[in-house]
């Protein structure tokens, strides 16, 4: 038996009813107006770059004298030397007071110094740095007790003997009043051995039996400079007056 099409109609229509309020039906929009509550995005963080840290410097027994140079540095470089290689540091009364009354603020005070690596404990400097009108390295000076070594490993104390035979190719020597001058040439300046010497013709008394032919000083200077003594003069490279 056929069930009548007004039956059927009325039979699917809960069904069609129930179908247009499922959850399939598109959400009603906001009302115009209506402040989004949706959270907002973050912004990205700005990106920073690391900072660089300065280069260290190499230890006090790694640094080598040599003609005309000490470590990286070469006499006729500028100072201050660049940021990496900041071996020597201005400072400005490091001359002041003492017996020659020099007043903080003088510019007869200041001076370039090793940096903070290079000192001494009892405040000595592990090399001397004698800087010229222009602001130019004009000399680097090694004296005892500084262990810097030349690179055959000639320090202040080596005796003569030892040192003319790493360097056969040394200068006759030049006297001087307590020492001799022995010179070694580079491509980047002169290299000057200071010997501790005792003149048979005018003996002095100065240097004891221990000291004597023993190397008391280097000194770095550029080519063709004139070689000179610092022995009992107290007048070394880059030091304050007496």
């Amino acid at each position: 038996m056929r069930t009548p099409a007004r039956a059927l109609v009325a039979a699917l229509a809960p069904l069609l009813l129930l179908a247009a309020c499922s959850t399939g039906a598109p959400a009603p929009s906001a009302s115009p107006g209506t402040p989004s509550t949706a959270a907002p995005s973050a912004s990205p963080l700005p990106s920073t770059s690391p900072t660089a840290e300065p280069a260290a410097l190499p230890a006090l027994v790694d640094l080598v004298i040599g003609p005309g140079a000490l470590g990286p540095l070469r006499v006729g470089d500028a100072v201050p030397p660049s940021a990496d290689a900041a071996f020597v540091v201005l400072e400005p009364d490091y001359c002041a007071g003492g017996s020659a009354g020099i007043p903080a603020g003088s510019p007869d005070a200041e001076r370039w110094v090793a940096a903070e690596p290079y000192r001494f404990s009892y405040g000595g400097l592990a090399f001397g740095t004698g800087v010229e009108a222009d602001g130019t390295i004009g000399a680097f000076q090694v004296l005892a007790p500084s262990p810097i070594p030349t690179a055959e490993g000639v320090i202040a104390g080596t005796p003569l003997d030892h040192l003319l035979s790493l360097y056969p190719t040394l200068s006759t020597p030049i006297d001087a009043v307590l020492t001799r001058l022995y010179v070694l040439g580079g491509p980047d300046g002169i290299l000057v051995f200071e010997v501790a010497w005792e003149d048979p013709a005018n003996p002095s008394g100065y240097w004891s039996p221990a000291e004597l032919d023993r190397v008391v000083a280097m000194t770095a200077l550029p080519t063709g400079a004139a070689p000179f003594a610092v022995a009992a003069t107290d007048g070394g490279v880059g030091g304050c007056p007496v």
